[in-house]
Protein backbone atom coordinates (compact mmCIF):
# COMPACT_ATOMS: atom_id res chain seq x y z
CA UNK A 1 0.00 0.00 0.00
CA UNK A 2 1.13 3.52 -0.70
CA UNK A 3 1.85 5.78 2.26
CA UNK A 4 -0.13 9.00 2.82
CA UNK A 5 2.53 11.44 1.60
CA UNK A 6 3.21 9.67 -1.70
CA UNK A 7 -0.56 9.14 -2.13
CA UNK A 8 -1.10 12.90 -1.86
CA UNK A 9 1.74 13.46 -4.33
CA UNK A 10 0.20 10.97 -6.80
CA UNK A 11 -3.30 12.48 -6.56
CA UNK A 12 -1.90 15.99 -7.06
CA UNK A 13 0.10 14.79 -10.09
CA UNK A 14 -2.85 13.06 -11.75
CA UNK A 15 -5.70 15.40 -10.89
CA UNK A 16 -4.14 18.85 -10.76
CA UNK A 17 -1.43 18.23 -13.39
CA UNK A 18 0.85 20.85 -11.80
CA UNK A 19 4.21 22.12 -13.00
CA UNK A 20 5.51 22.18 -9.38
CA UNK A 21 4.83 20.14 -6.25
CA UNK A 22 6.05 21.29 -2.84
CA UNK A 23 6.59 18.39 -0.42
CA UNK A 24 5.77 20.04 2.90
CA UNK A 25 5.77 18.11 6.17
CA UNK A 26 7.31 15.03 4.58
CA UNK A 27 10.27 14.87 6.89
CA UNK A 28 11.12 11.24 5.97
CA UNK A 29 13.34 10.90 9.03
CA UNK A 30 12.85 11.54 12.75
CA UNK A 31 14.83 13.61 15.24
CA UNK A 32 14.99 10.60 17.57
CA UNK A 33 13.93 6.94 17.70
CA UNK A 34 10.25 7.85 18.24
CA UNK A 35 7.45 8.34 15.74
CA UNK A 36 7.62 11.63 13.85
CA UNK A 37 4.00 12.37 12.97
CA UNK A 38 1.82 15.32 13.91
CA UNK A 39 -1.09 12.95 14.55
CA UNK A 40 0.77 10.68 16.98
CA UNK A 41 -1.26 9.84 20.05
CA UNK A 42 -4.60 10.30 18.28
CA UNK A 43 -7.12 7.63 17.36
CA UNK A 44 -5.80 5.45 14.54
CA UNK A 45 -2.16 6.50 15.02
CA UNK A 46 0.79 5.31 17.07
CA UNK A 47 1.20 6.53 20.60
CA UNK A 48 3.56 9.43 21.21
CA UNK A 49 6.17 6.97 22.45
CA UNK A 50 5.84 4.62 19.45
CA UNK A 51 8.94 3.65 17.53
CA UNK A 52 9.89 5.58 14.42
CA UNK A 53 8.41 4.27 11.17
CA UNK A 54 11.19 3.02 8.85
CA UNK A 55 11.62 5.37 5.88
CA UNK A 56 12.36 2.81 3.13
CA UNK A 57 8.81 2.82 1.75
CA UNK A 58 8.53 6.62 1.82
CA UNK A 59 11.84 6.95 -0.01
CA UNK A 60 11.02 4.39 -2.71
CA UNK A 61 7.46 5.62 -3.30
CA UNK A 62 8.46 9.28 -3.65
CA UNK A 63 11.36 8.31 -5.94
CA UNK A 64 8.98 6.29 -8.15
CA UNK A 65 6.72 9.33 -8.46
CA UNK A 66 9.64 11.64 -9.33
CA UNK A 67 10.46 9.19 -12.13
CA UNK A 68 6.85 8.69 -13.24
CA UNK A 69 6.26 12.45 -13.54
CA UNK A 70 9.52 13.91 -14.93
CA UNK A 71 7.68 17.00 -16.23
CA UNK A 72 6.81 18.04 -12.65
CA UNK A 73 9.42 19.88 -10.59
CA UNK A 74 9.37 18.61 -7.00
CA UNK A 75 10.59 20.61 -4.02
CA UNK A 76 11.29 18.97 -0.66
CA UNK A 77 10.66 21.79 1.77
CA UNK A 78 12.54 21.82 5.07
CA UNK A 79 12.38 24.18 8.00
CA UNK A 80 16.15 24.76 7.94
CA UNK A 81 18.90 24.84 5.28
CA UNK A 82 20.44 21.53 4.20
CA UNK A 83 22.91 20.12 6.68
CA UNK A 84 21.39 21.91 9.67
CA UNK A 85 19.71 18.91 11.30
CA UNK A 86 18.75 15.27 10.65
CA UNK A 87 15.58 16.27 8.75
CA UNK A 88 17.13 19.03 6.62
CA UNK A 89 19.48 16.77 4.66
CA UNK A 90 19.90 15.85 1.03
CA UNK A 91 18.38 12.39 0.69
CA UNK A 92 20.99 10.05 -0.76
CA UNK A 93 18.37 7.76 -2.34
CA UNK A 94 17.11 10.75 -4.36
CA UNK A 95 20.54 12.13 -5.28
CA UNK A 96 20.26 11.60 -9.04
CA UNK A 97 16.75 13.03 -9.37
CA UNK A 98 16.82 15.85 -11.94
CA UNK A 99 13.33 17.14 -11.12
CA UNK A 100 13.94 17.51 -7.36
CA UNK A 101 15.20 20.53 -5.48
CA UNK A 102 15.46 21.36 -1.77
CA UNK A 103 14.09 24.57 -0.27
CA UNK A 104 13.57 26.06 3.17
CA UNK A 105 10.12 27.31 4.14
CA UNK A 106 11.39 30.88 3.70
CA UNK A 107 12.68 30.14 0.19
CA UNK A 108 9.38 28.53 -0.77
CA UNK A 109 7.41 31.53 0.50
CA UNK A 110 9.72 33.85 -1.43
CA UNK A 111 9.17 31.90 -4.66
CA UNK A 112 5.41 31.83 -4.24
CA UNK A 113 5.21 35.50 -3.26
CA UNK A 114 7.23 36.60 -6.29
CA UNK A 115 5.11 34.74 -8.86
Amino acid sequence: AMNAGPSAQLIASLVEKPTDIYLIGMDIHSYNDRVNNIYKGRDGYMTETGNVVPSANFLAQHKDLFTLFPQIKHYKVNQYPLGTDVISQEIKEWKDTPNLEYLTYAEMIGRLTNR
